[in-house]
């Protein structure tokens, strides 16, 4: 037994030893043999496990409790610089694990680990090709891509550093994680193990990070929940680099998220289940310039959801608040907003210095995102132009209260769907700039910065489609309160109007037009003016069916285009229009209709320069207007003018104050093309495109008023015409047939005027059928005319004129008749306009015995004449009939007696040394006497002549029978004759040798013997030497006058008063064998 026992006490002793020498084996090779293998065999194998460079200053290892600490690690891409570093990587492994798995870690602890992140030329972070990389390795390296089944109870981060780096800018990281701090707990390889984790850090000068979740290994999957911030945005910006061209001044930014994040067979999978985003006090700032150009007070989002795999967004809800945008132009006059929204994608640094490509960035393709409600509050956009010192500033919106919601986005069907957008109490405020540009084309990109006639037309989008095929939905709009401010500067005093409140809603609105949408807006003027839109409307294709009215628009805002167009001043006046715009879009019909009224009213125009009245009007009204576009057509049922008033005023030039105030400067001219009148007409007339065919079925004027002063030298000439009553009927562009014209009124209150007939206005060649009548014109009313051009005043006397026009193929036939009753001229004037003829002569002689004158006036001519002018051409004939009457007034004086020549009337003719008047003569003077009678306002010189030529041998040869009869009555006493019949030639012998002996002397020889031909001869030497002297022919002219005075006095019965003996005169007569009494005709 003892020897038994003695046995197994060696033998105990032995298998003591041999444990004692295992164990001590064990612990050699535990303590001082593995960690060598470890270091020396780890890092080979994970080399050629993942290609990486695995390296430790030391490996203690306990194979007791089988532990493994691994001091200063690092792990990074073979020849560079190390990615990992940690000073102590520890490891508590549960060695009864190996009999059933999964291999379990008590504990794994990293300690001091810094990941250095480096940003690659691509954009990405250079882990992300290198978990490419080690994943294809590791799939390719014969475990079928299977991870071990393992098992870490707890793995814990104690003061971890992360850093990133952009190389390309600086070997400085931009940003620092540290201290990072956290554990996992049973975190596994097993397929479906999840485990949890809580990972804590904070972003050095930006804020504080956490992140805590679940996460499994198989399937790679992270459901985790993340917090961070309130983060300083500034250093958090800079990691951007130099993509953008603004920098982030200040400004916080706050998260809160939950996400998956899972690596699936085809790639990653990451999801924002919800969360919200908070940005406080943000202040962005341009790079270029150092300008700040917009600030956010406030911006927070809830119900954030994002799946990338799915492409799929939404938002709950989005509050901004205090946000303040400007949009401004650099002093060189490029776009400053455009520069600094413009990214950057190269990472080449030289491609940085170059013109970046303007444009916002597209969305992506494939995305369906969608907003529940975005509420924006107290936001304001401005503008600025800093091409001027100081620079010139300006609010363009402000917005109070903004909503939004449901809003929809598919950026792969490319449509959009908002449910309800509301804007309420927002004031905004546009101009067109003095080159004709939108206010903010510009800075927008959308012209050049100057607008030249020469430049091609801009485009929005560099010629791309506006819309790129999208559809859009928008279920109800609405805009509360607004206030919007337009000015437009391109004019000479820039235009500003300002409306308030502005009110509207569109509803079912949809592009392309599903249904048209329904439109309603309301518009306040300040100042007045009312225009209220409803109806429907749609914009692809275009098309509208809306009512229209604008109330008691006051003119007066319009004065700006007035002061650049003119000179006259809107003193008042209102617009009116009512009616219904139809744009039907399609094929059939017009592409625009507009029905309705329109009214001007209670308008009055001042005269700048005098500030005086130059066109008043109480209502300008248009019925049942249509105007249609393509075709072209404009139809007014009735246009009526109610109470028109103008004053015309003639300078002594000739200019008026109508064209002197309408005359524009060119640069005026240039001024009105460029403004948003000049720009809207220019697109009203690309739309016409061809002549526009006018229809009126009636116009008419109602009291109206027409003041005419025309300026003289010597004083003005006023004239009032009123009560003016007119119509035009049928008128038609595209027609032939004439309008109707009727015209009534009064001149001076007391001189009624009519005007009636046809006129052609519109052919090609003018046609006119018109009487006119003017009735009880007071002509001293025409005082200054008459001093003026006729050199006389008018004391009285009133004018019928009667006028009857026909125009036919251009050419002019009229007939002007003048009756003038009581006329009576003033003082003779030294005007040197007067006409050079002897007026008060004309006047005289164109009276007839009631004190009327009475003139026909013919005219005719060819209006394509450019020197026919109907009133030149009346005034030229009215004064040469007046010439004419003065020049040959028995004319007028034989044309009322109805003779046949009446150019004869001016002389009676006598026989020669006869002072009576023979039967021919005197019927002569009898029709001067009756046309005499009809100019009560003439009077008559009658002046006798005698001439030595004619008269002289009659007279002595009466003188010489006087003394034969002398001679023969002393015989007849002495017995020794029986008178004439007893008269033979030897008697007449006798008494002439007597009277020849007495008076002369010696008889001659040869007329001694009496005969026939000695008497003659005796006869023909006894007158010659009778002396017939002037004052025996003045005696016998005298008598001649006398006896054609008498006979008017006695037969004629003409008043002894108009009647002038004047001196006689001795002269030779016109033709041979009479004598004439010169008859002449004066004023009396």
């Amino acid at each position: 037994m003892k020897d038994v026992s003695t046995k197994k006490s060696k033998g105990l002793l032995f298998a003591g030893i041999a444990v004692v020498v295992l164990v001590a084996l064990y612990a050699v090779l535990g303590f001082w043999v593995a960690p060598k293998f470890v270091q020396s065999r780890g890092t080979k194998l994970i080399a050629e496990k993942t290609g990486l460079n695995l390296t430790f200053a030391n490996v203690r290892l306990n194979p007791f409790t089988f532990t493994a600490v691994f001091e200063d690690l690092s792990l990074g891409q073979a020849a560079e610089e190390p990615f990992l570093t940690m000073a102590e990587f520890y490891t508590d492994f549960d060695v009864w694990s190996l009999l059933a798995r999964p291999y379990r870690f008590r504990l794994i602890r990293m300690v001091s680990a810094e990941e250095r992140l480096n940003i690659l030329p691509d954009g990405r972070f250079d882990f992300a090709p290198l978990l490419e990389t080690i994943a294809e390795q590791v799939k390719n390296s014969g475990g079928g891509g299977v991870l071990p089944e393992v098992l870490v109870e707890r793995w814990v981060v104690e003061s971890a550093r992360i850093t990133v780096t952009d190389p390309v800018r600086s070997k400085t990281p931009v940003i620092t994680i540290y201290p990072v701090n956290g554990e996992f707990t049973d975190l596994g390889t097993a397929k479906g193990h999840i485990a949890s984790y809580d990972l804590r850090g904070t972003i050095v000068d930006i804020g504080s990070i956490r992140d805590s979740g679940k996460v499994s290994l198989d399937p790679l999957r992270i459901d985790g929940h993340y917090e961070a911030g309130p983060f300083k945005l500034p250093p958090l910006w800079a990691l951007t680099g130099d993509r953008f061209r603004f920098d982030i001044l200040n400004g916080s930014i706050r998260m809160d998220v939950t996400y998956t994040a899972e690596l699936k067979s085809d790639g990653y999978a990451f999801e924002i289940r919800g969360g919200e985003l908070a940005l406080e006090d943000l202040k962005l700032n341009d790079k270029d310039q150092a300008f700040t150009f917009g600030s956010l007070s406030e911006m927070t989002v809830r119900g954030l959801r994002v799946n990338i795999s799915e492409k799929t967004a939404s938002l709950e809800e989005v509050e901004v608040s205090g946000a303040d945008l400007t949009l401004w132009l650099r002093p060189d006059g490029e776009s400053g907003i455009l520069d600094v929204l413009t990214m950057n994608t190269s990472r080449d640094p030289e491609a940085q210095t170059k013109r970046r490509n303007k444009g916002l960035p597209a969305f992506i393709d494939g995305w369906q995102a969608r907003l529940e409600k975005a509420t924006i509050l107290e936001t304001l956009l401005r503008f600025e132009d800093q091409r001027s010192e100081p620079a010139i500033t300006a609010d363009v919106v402000s917005m109070p209260s903004f909503t939004l919601a449901g809003v929809s986005v598919d950026t792969g069907t490319k449509r959009l769907d908002i449910q309800e957008v509301v804007a309420s109490e927002m004031h905004a405020s546009g101009w067109l700039n003095p080159d004709g540009t939108i206010g903010l084309s510009q800075v927008l990109g959308l012209t050049s910065s100057v607008s030249t006639a020469d430049s091609e037309p801009s485009t929005a989008l560099n010629g791309r489609s506006v819309t790129g095929g999208w559809q859009a939905q928008l279920n109800r709009a609405e805009l509360r309160d607004a206030t919007i401010v337009y000015e437009d500067r391109t004019l000479k005093t820039p235009m500003k109007l300002a409306v308030y409140p502005v009110t509207g809603k569109v509803s079912g609105f949809s592009y392309p037009q599903g249904m048209p949408a329904s439109v309603s807006l309301d518009i306040v003027g300040e100042g007045g003016g009312v225009l209220a839109v409803s109806g429907a409307a749609g914009i692809q294709p275009l098309n509208a069916d809306l009512n229209v009215s604008l109330n008691r628009f006051p003119l007066e805002k319009l004065q700006a285009i007035a002061d650049t167009a003119s000179r006259l001043k809107i003193a008042s006046g209102s617009l009116d229009v009512i009616g219904r715009v139809a744009a039907p879009g399609g094929t059939d019909g017009p592409k625009f209709r507009f029905d309705g009224e329109l009214m001007v009213s209670e308008m009055e125009l001042l005269d700048t320069g005098t500030g005086k009245p130059i066109l008043r009007q109480t209502e300008l009204q248009i019925n049942g207007i249509r105007l249609d576009v393509a075709p072209n057509r404009l139809f007014a049922a009735e246009v009526v003018d109610r109470r028109p008033y103008v004053h015309l005023v003639i300078e002594e030039d000739g200019s008026t104050n109508l064209e002197n105030a309408l005359k524009l400067e060119d640069e005026n001219v240039q001024a009105i093309g460029r403004s948003v009148l000049g720009q809207m007409v220019d697109a009203i007339l690309l739309q016409i495109q061809g002549p526009m065919p006018i229809r009126v079925d009636s116009a008419g004027i109602e009291e109206g008023t027409v003041l005419v002063t025309h300026k003289l030298p010597r004083g003005a000439f006023d004239m009032k015409a009123d009560q003016i009553f007119g119509r035009l009927g049928n008128i038609d562009t595209d027609s032939d047939n004439m309008v109707d014209v009727e015209l009534r009124g009064r001149i001076d209150d007391k001189a009624p005027f009519e005007a009636k007939g046809r006129v052609d206005p519109f052919g090609d060649e003018v046609g006119t059928e018109m009487t006119i009548s003017l009735k009880n014109y007071n002509l001293v009313n025409a005082n200054p005319y008459a001093k003026q051009y006729v050199g006389y005043g008018v004391n009285r006397g009133k004018v019928r004129v009667d006028l009857d026009y026909s125009v036919t193929n251009n050419y002019v036939t009229g007939k002007n008749e003048f009756f003038i009753r009581r006329l009576e001229l003033g003082e003779k004037t030294d005007s040197p306009d007067a006409v050079d003829v002897p007026v008060e002569m004309g006047v005289a002689l164109l009276k007839d015995r009631q004190g009327n004158i009475h003139l026909k006036v013919p005219v005719e001519g060819d209006t394509k004449d450019p020197n026919f002018r109907i009133e030149s051409v009346v005034a030229s004939t009215m004064v040469g009939m007046v010439g004419a009457v003065v020049t040959s007034p028995f004319r007028l004086l034989g044309g009322i007696a109805g003779t046949a020549s009446p150019d004869e009337l001016r002389m009676v003719n006598f026989s020669p040394g006869a002072d009576d008047l023979d039967e021919a003569e005197k019927q002569k003077l009898s029709k001067l006497a009756t046309g005499f009678q009809e100019r009560p306002g003439v009077g008559m010189e009658i002046m006798g002549t005698a001439s030595p030529k004619v008269d002289r041998a009659s007279i002595a040869r009466e003188r010489l029978q006087k003394k034969v009869r002398k001679d023969l009555i002393a015989g007849q006493k002495a017995g020794d004759v029986t008178g004439d019949a007893g008269m033979t030639d030897e008697k007449m012998h006798r008494v002439l040798v007597e009277l020849y002996r007495k008076e002369i002397g010696t008889l001659p020889p040869t007329l001694r013997e009496p005969g026939p031909e000695s008497n003659r001869e005796l006869e023909k030497t006894l007158i010659a030497e009778i002396e017939i002297s002037d004052t025996d022919l003045r005696q016998l002219a005298k008598r001649r006058a006398e006896a054609v005075e008498s006979y008017l006095l006695q037969e004629g019965g003409i008043d002894p008063k108009r009647l002038f003996v004047v001196a006689s005169a001795i002269r030779d007569p016109e033709s041979e064998g009479t004598v004439p009494v010169v008859m002449s005709l004066i004023p009396r």
